[in-house]
């Protein structure tokens, strides 16, 4: 990302980090070798826990 891209989505990147985090370098090389990244989004458990969206690794087939 050039430093005018970043300029360009600096508001969604910080809202990004401070409410789901980015994953490093290494979170996403980890991941991508286990068959990809998936985003989930935050969820209600049915007792009334609030779960943040992350990132996880793709389910395997």
């Amino acid at each position: 990302m050039t430093p005018a891209e970043y300029n360009h989505h600096r508001h969604a990147i910080e809202v990004q980090r401070n409410s789901v985090g980015i994953p490093t370098e290494n979170d996403m090389k980890r991941i991508s070798s286990h068959g990809g990244v998936v985003y989930v989004s935050a969820y209600t458990r049915g007792d009334g826990t609030h779960v943040k969206s992350y990132y996880r690794s793709a389910p395997k087939n």
